[in-house]
Parts: C-alpha cells; sequence; structure tokens
C-alpha cells in the first residue's frame, strides 16, 4: 500500500535536484559543491547507519565481515561507481551552471542512460528487441533532438 506512494513521491522530488543544483550553482563551484555535497551525504549516510545499528537491523561486525569478504574485483567496481559518481556529478554540476537548463540536461542523462542500457544489453547480454522497442528508442531520441534545438521551424 504504502510502497506505490513512495516511490511517486521519491520521483517526484528527484525531479527538483536539478533545480536545487541550479541554484546553488551561483554561490559555489564544482569543486566546492562536490566536498560540500559529499559532506552533507557522508552525514546523512552516518545517521541511517546510527539507525540501523540501534534498531538491530545490522551491526558493525556484520558490515565490516562484508567487505572483508568482497573479492578484488568487487573492489574494483565499488572503487570505478565512486569515481563515475564524483565525475558525473562535476559533469551535470558545470551543465547546469553553464551550458543548458536543468530540464534539458536532466532529459539528456535519461536518454544516454538509456542508450547505454541498451547498447550494453545487446553487446554484453545478447538481449533481443522487437521493432516497435527500436523504433519508441528512435523517436525519444528525435525528441531530444527536437527539444534542444533553439530555432525550428515547420
Amino acid at each position: 500500500m504504502y510502497v506505490p506512494i513512495l516511490i511517486g513521491s521519491l520521483s517526484l522530488l528527484q525531479q527538483f535536484r536539478p533545480y536545487f543544483r541550479k541554484y546553488i550553482s551561483d554561490k559555489m563551484n564544482h569543486h566546492e559543491y562536490i566536498f560540500i555535497n559529499s559532506l552533507f551525504i557522508c552525514a546523512i549516510i552516518c545517521i541511517y547507519l546510527v539507525f540501523l545499528v540501534v534498531t538491530e537491523k545490522t551491526t558493525m561486525t556484520e558490515i565490516i565481515t562484508t567487505y572483508k569478504s568482497l573479492t578484488l574485483q568487487e573492489i574494483g567496481f565499488l572503487t570505478a561507481l565512486s569515481v563515475l559518481t564524483v565525475i558525473s556529478g562535476v559533469v551535470v554540476y558545470e551543465l547546469d551552471k553553464n551550458i543548458n537548463t536543468p530540464f534539458l540536461n536532466s532529459i539528456y542523462f535519461k536518454v544516454a542512460g538509456m542508450l547505454a542500457l541498451f547498447a550494453i544489453g545487446v553487446l554484453l547480454f545478447k538481449e533481443t528487441y522487437k521493432t516497435h522497442q527500436i523504433v519508441g528508442i528512435g523517436i525519444t531520441i528525435l525528441g531530444i533532438y527536437l527539444m534542444s534545438m533553439k530555432n525550428f521551424k515547420l
């Protein structure tokens, strides 16, 4: 019952992120943004960890045991995810501040993610797509192109 409401509410709130980022971009550069944003995220994660330990959902021993059981490859993937998070944060910040509106940047990233997932699915996992799904991807790309054109006349 609550899950659809929670997902809907979080999805709605996520749509404000680009505008919040645009608003604060006048106050700081991307280095300051990444550092301050990371401090806030770290504080929230620490509070969440304390909550989990206090409510006995996990223990520090379990977390350390899980960390010790990670393979070198898994640690590499976690490191890559962290690096990608920082790089994408800087890129998105700069785009929102200097190039496009947050709305267009948000759509560009969603389409880029969709294309990347499509390519990875086809190339690495040998997924198959139906013609109408591929046409839908093409129409989406065309729509993004049309939205980003500044001077378009029929």
